[in-house]
């Protein structure tokens, strides 16, 4: 299933897609291993997007791991601050 993932200064936007309706379990984890969201969605021709907002989130790489019934995929997400002079 493909991923659209985008990132925003305080977000992350995910969107699936799929030709059917599917459960989606999405996981946000840092490189310790800890699970810092959880969700999970239903996914169909009219909602295939969520956003998470991440300005909690310290800078660095995380893993969004997503699963449905079709498979499973892990996407790197860098988070980093813009510093304004």
């Amino acid at each position: 299933f493909p991923v659209t993932i985008t990132r925003w200064s305080n977000k992350v936007s995910v969107e699936l897609s799929t030709n059917k309706e599917t459960v989606a379990k999405l996981r946000f984890i840092n490189l310790l291993g800890e699970t810092l969201f959880t969700t999970s969605l239903t996914i169909n021709s009219t909602n295939k997007s969520f956003e998470l907002n991440t300005s909690t989130f310290e800078k660095g790489l995380y893993l969004l791991l997503i699963e449905t019934a079709e498979g499973r995929i892990a996407q790197k997400v860098m988070i980093y601050r813009c510093v304004s002079f």
